[in-house]
């Protein structure tokens, strides 16, 4: 997540219409659950890039695979 934190940064100020823009290129879907106040991230990139999983707690914990944000 260390590599996000430059992109976090400029979008959170970033013009709206350019927000959308990478949000696009990124896939990213939001699903909020409105029971557990929870929202679903997904992204699906749609340019070619690398791509790198990151385990914090064993083989079966992934947090960039639907990982519930709250």
């Amino acid at each position: 997540m260390d590599g996000l934190g430059g992109l976090l940064t400029i979008l959170k100020d970033a013009d709206p219409t350019d927000k959308a823009q990478v949000y696009h290129e990124l896939g990213l879907r939001l699903t909020y659950d409105h029971e557990t106040e929870t929202i679903m991230a997904d992204a699906k990139p749609r340019s070619s890039m690398c791509a790198v999983s990151v385990s914090e707690g064993g083989p079966n914990h992934y947090p960039t695979a639907g990982h519930s944000l709250r």
